[in-house]
């Protein structure tokens, strides 16, 4: 059983760093970025990478009824409760508006303008290509992965914070490529 677990968790491995590190190093040798249409592709396909190793890795090693039980919770929002599905819709709202009013406060007031919602980098945020992208590849790609099936696998062995401490390792180093770029 053992030899099972580290082979499906070597081939999530394979998939979310290896497929998306590669993809991602294509677009560093081609002298490209994330703004080029080249970059764009390749940083989509790079960010499949986590989302196919779970899913491989759940089909090919997982227990019988495992791939009926990660699709439900992938789709069936009723497991969420709804104070947590409130957090999820507005945090990330709260937290860029706060951040906003905060470098505001600290720059020695409130902008004179307030149209255009405040700074040019939060009209970037409500570009409908901008907003489709990154629901696809974050919540829709990325967390089935990191915590519908790495949580899941570290959590049979170890306590809630200890995976959540791992899976969020884990998870850092996949994004190194990123910052190089």
């Amino acid at each position: 059983m053992k030899k099972k677990r580290m082979k499906s968790l070597g081939l999530f491995f394979l998939f979310s760093h290896g497929w998306s590190w590669t993809f991602l190093c294509a677009i560093l040798f081609l002298h490209s970025s994330f703004s080029a249409p080249m970059g764009k592709v390749l940083f989509g396909i790079a960010g499949l990478g986590p989302f196919l190793g779970a899913v491989f890795s759940l089909y090919i090693f997982g227990r019988k009824g495992a791939g009926k039980d990660f699709w439900r919770r992938f789709f069936d929002l009723s497991l969420i409760q709804w104070k947590w599905l409130a957090i999820i819709l507005f945090l990330p709202l709260f937290l860029k508006f706060g951040g906003i009013l905060a470098a505001s406060i600290f720059e020695g007031g409130l902008p004179a303008q307030w149209t255009g919602l405040f700074v040019p980098e939060f009209r970037e945020y409500l570009k409908p290509g901008f907003i489709l992208f990154i629901f696809v590849f974050g919540p829709l790609v990325e967390e089935p992965a990191w915590r519908g099936w790495l949580q899941q696998f570290y959590l049979k062995k170890h306590s809630s914070l200890l995976s959540g401490f791992i899976v969020g390792l884990i998870w850092g180093s996949w994004h190194l490529p990123m910052f190089l770029i």
